[in-house]
């Protein structure tokens, strides 16, 4: 199909160039045949055969006309025709990006589903055939739990992505948002006990902003930096404020963001590494979700480098109540 329009398209531009040269042609043949035809009129009414009269003038300047018209028109129409293409291209580029994006989700989100199920699964067939000691059983339920814990942040991404893609309805409210950081923490600490996690707040924050979101908001950058890291992992959050802007920063301690990866770590489905090759768990979908949910409060957010390894996601949002 993309083959067959290049084919009527280049056919098309052909075509419009030969028709602009037959036209030319034409308009050429008619000037020269009816100056011609005005010399031997001149001529025959007893003047002599005079190609520069003020009639064969006119003719001439009719013909220069239509020749810059048909010249104009052929290059507009061309000009078209050729941007018609280039539009084409990029549209069937992006087509084709999107569509790789696709499989590669839908090879990821099949990954990432059957991991934690098949997980969970090994660990009841442990409980269910073995006499464990009590430190174990409590062992394996944490990891149940953990797979769990993994299963439904993968659920909740898939079904915001979707509503975010579409309308999705933010509840603003006011918010100690301190609070909400802190609950999370200690949560998370349950889950991974081994990972160093640090909340700095410079004061007690109220902001305007969607409970839920906030929360999937700071998970996704928080799980992506536990993903991306090699060392045992360090985060640090800090939230300062002040009368316009309130700032979020989360760093960590991971391989870090290229200058390149930068610009495009927040589209839908795109991963820092291809689905066939890749090493690390995911779908894609994280900061895609933390950008439009930044962008829902008002906010902007970038990625700095971490110095001395590192990333560090800025995120600014407005301390006034947004209206809705």
């Amino acid at each position: 199909m993309r083959l067959l329009t290049y084919i009527v398209m280049t056919y098309m531009l052909l075509a419009l160039f030969w028709w602009t040269v037959l036209l030319s042609r034409n308009n050429t043949e008619l000037f020269q045949k009816s100056i011609q035809i005005e010399a031997y009129k001149n001529y025959r009414s007893g003047g002599k055969l005079n190609t520069n009269s003020d009639e064969t003038g006119k003719i001439r300047a009719i013909y220069e006309r239509k020749a810059n018209m048909i010249l104009g028109e052929g290059i507009v129409f061309g000009l078209i025709l050729v941007t018609g293409l280039w539009l084409m291209q990029r549209a069937f580029q992006k087509e084709l990006i999107t569509s790789e994006n696709q499989r590669n989700f839908l090879l990821s989100v099949t990954h990432e589903l059957k991991t934690p199920l098949a997980g969970m699964l090994l660990i009841l067939q442990t409980l269910k055939k073995r006499k464990l000691d009590e430190l174990r059983q409590s062992e394996l339920i944490e990891d149940a739990l953990t797979e769990n814990q993994r299963l439904e942040n993968l659920i909740n991404n898939i079904l915001i992505s979707t509503k975010l893609g579409s309308k999705y309805d933010f509840h603003f409210e006011n918010i100690n948002v301190s609070e909400i950081i802190n609950n999370y923490i200690q949560k998370f600490k349950r889950i991974h006990p081994e990972v160093t996690i640090k909340y700095l707040p410079d004061q007690e924050l109220i902001l305007p902003i969607d409970r839920e979101s906030f929360i999937i908001l700071l998970s996704n950058i928080v799980e992506n930096a536990l993903k991306y890291n090699e060392n045992i992992p360090q985060i640090s959050i800090n939230f300062t404020q002040n009368n316009q802007f309130a700032v979020l920063r989360i760093s960590d301690n991971g391989i870090g963001i290229t200058d390149k990866e930068k610009k495009n770590i927040f589209k839908q489905f795109y991963r820092l590494e291809h689905e066939d090759t890749r090493k690390n768990k995911g779908t894609g979908l994280g900061l895609y979700i933390v950008y439009k949910i930044v962008q829902a409060h008002s906010g902007s957010i970038e990625v700095i480098d971490n110095l001395p390894n590192g990333s560090t996601f800025v995120i600014k949002l407005p301390t006034h109540q947004k209206q809705v």
